[in-house]
């Protein structure tokens, strides 16, 4: 795994070939800029805080409204992240995340 995420019992992986959502959110940082933020910090293990988490999940909802509903892949991945960053804000978790 690429980049794994834990928050209390929750774990979520990003594979490799989903680090490509990420690196696109990137390319338009004010709409997206949590997003650009973990891309930017994707190395440096970054943490998340609870409030942050939710600003993520808005942020993936509206990747995926503007890019996701053509790639079947990219939904998918995006679906499979919303409830790990939904679940850290509703539970006030903290994310740590770790890359290989």
């Amino acid at each position: 795994m690429a980049f794994d995420m834990y928050a209390g019992d929750l774990r979520l992986s990003i594979n490799y070939s989903e680090e490509n959502i990420l690196q696109s959110a990137s390319q338009v940082p004010k709409k997206y800029p949590e997003l650009t933020k973990v891309w930017e910090e994707f190395y440096d293990g970054p943490v998340i805080d609870h409030d942050r988490s939710n600003r993520i999940v808005h942020e993936l909802i509206a990747f995926l409204a503007s890019s996701g509903n053509a790639d079947p892949a990219l939904s998918h991945s995006i679906q499979r992240f919303l409830p790990f960053f939904s679940q850290a804000y509703t539970r006030s978790l903290t994310i740590q995340c770790k890359s290989d």
